[in-house]
């Protein structure tokens, strides 16, 4: 027997009984120790929680003016729970946008139910026109592309022993395409001079973007340090005179009715500046030099002399000149063997320029103290281990180092081995352990010089370290 109404007939007496009284019994699950339910008289019954598993019987009393006679039912079937019923509607919480998580509450039942099944729906806008989402039958839900522009709903079932009942939650809100996601980085096209016009592209996305905007950033000659350049907001952008010696990057911002997002492209060589566009001598091949300060502090020894001075303007310099840039960035022009000049910018270290007849630019790293480096050869068992333990510095301490950011023909010119560019950024590093080149854009040619005639080409991203002798 269910938790249903359950009524009970009179029977049939003889002498013309005039009225019936009834009063109901709760039984055990044998039928026996019945006793009575306060407050069951009528001729109808609702089982209540307390009376599942157990059996029902009713007396029955029939009277007339001559007296009443009473008679007691044959026992119920066993009452079995009554399939849940909806109290309070399942909800669905979570943002209604491509590839964010829902959830479904159950709602709220009577009945006791002992488990739950879901249904997730797709409907038009008005929350009608509902069909099932294939193999979405989990109380959580991740919308796909295939329900951008539709709201969403989801069927509870609630079970036990009496029988199941379905109940539905509301609507979402229309599902929102995902915001952009971005595949492929801005890139920036032209040449980092002052006044000549950069371009951005927008990159590779994801989730159809419906707009983008552009802000510009300056950063530090290793493109470090990003900070915004007021009003620099097109697709395009001149650098001007603040902005020599600083490489620059764009961030894009891709949006659509989703949402939006921001990716940053890899950053420009250090703007050249103008400066040495003005009344200058030209440099001489293989005998001067057009030098600049661009930022921080330069500092120049001309040859022959025993100490620095401030470069503070653009001036033609003697080649053999030592140049500081340790906490500056200079720019160098030399002249070329066909005409023309050629320009880079160096910084992070101290180095001596000089230009072969053929044009290459050479920059010889120099300062720094190797006392305290660890000695060469390697220790063994007998000779070398109290050198080793004597040294007071690391085998990768760094005695001195550049940074070069040059189109043209340009060498680095280390302890042990030296690094050629045709156009790129890279840096070289003399160390207790060898001389050690790391590329960031583009390739460099790098030599041991125990090897001279093995070539490594070391590609972006990449770095070589050329030991030290006897190591």
């Amino acid at each position: 027997m269910s938790r249903r109404t359950v009524r009970i007939v009179a029977g049939t007496w003889t002498n013309d009984p005039t009225a019936f009284t009834y009063q109901w019994l709760q039984c055990d699950a044998g039928a026996s120790g019945c006793g009575q339910i306060p407050g069951a008289t009528a001729n109808a019954y609702v089982p209540t929680a307390a009376d599942v598993g157990r059996r029902l019987s009713v007396v029955v009393t029939a009277s007339n003016a001559g007296g009443h006679a009473t008679v007691t039912s044959a026992p119920s079937s066993v009452v079995a729970a009554g399939a849940p019923g909806e109290t309070a509607a399942p909800a669905i919480s979570g943002l209604a946008q491509q590839g964010q998580a829902l959830s479904a509450t159950n709602g709220a039942w009577s009945n006791s139910p002992t488990s739950y099944s879901y249904e997730w729906e797709r409907c038009d806008t008005g929350g009608a026109a509902c069909a099932n989402i294939a193999g979405a039958s989990a109380n959580g839900f991740v919308p796909s592309a295939a329900d951008i522009g539709h709201t969403l709903r989801v069927v509870v079932t609630a079970s036990n022993a009496g029988g199941s009942t379905p109940a539905t939650s509301g609507q979402t809100a229309t599902v929102l395409i995902a915001a952009p996601v971005n595949n492929t980085a801005p890139a920036i096209a032209g040449s980092a001079v002052q006044a000549q016009v950069l371009s951005a592209s927008t990159g590779g996305w994801q989730n159809s973007p419906a707009a983008f905007t552009y802000q510009w950033l300056q950063c530090d000659a290793t493109g470090n340090g990003c900070a915004s350049i007021a009003g620099a907001t097109a697709s395009s952008y001149a650098p001007v005179a603040a902005d020599a010696g600083h490489a620059l990057r764009v961030s894009v911002t891709a949006s659509n009715a989703g949402g939006s997002s921001s990716a940053t492209s890899a950053q420009t060589q250090a703007v050249i500046g103008l400066q040495l566009h003005a009344a200058l001598a030209p440099p001489i091949l293989a005998s001067s030099a057009d030098l600049s300060p661009v930022s921080g502090r330069v500092l120049i020894k001309l040859p022959g002399r025993s100490t620095f001075t401030p470069l503070l303007n653009a001036i033609n310099v003697p080649l053999g000149s030592t140049i500081d840039v340790t906490h500056g960035v200079v720019t160098l022009t030399v002249a070329l063997p066909g005409g023309g000049t050629q320009t880079g910018q160096f910084y992070g270290g101290e180095f001596i320029l000089t230009q072969t007849a053929k044009g290459m630019t050479i920059a010889t790293l120099t300062g720094g103290s190797y006392a305290g480096c660890p000695a060469a050869p390697k220790p063994t068992r007998h000779t070398g281990a109290a050198l080793i333990a004597a040294a007071k510095k690391k085998p990768g301490t760094v005695i001195r180092q550049l940074w070069g950011n040059a189109h043209g023909n340009y060498t680095t010119k280390g302890r042990y081995g030296s690094a050629a560019v045709s156009g790129t950024i890279w840096l070289t590093q003399d160390r207790c352990d060898g001389t050690y080149v790391r590329v960031t854009k583009d390739n460099v040619i790098v030599i041991a010089y125990a090897h001279p005639h093995h070539k490594h080409n070391i590609r972006q991203g990449h770095h070589i370290l050329i030991p030290a002798a006897g190591s």
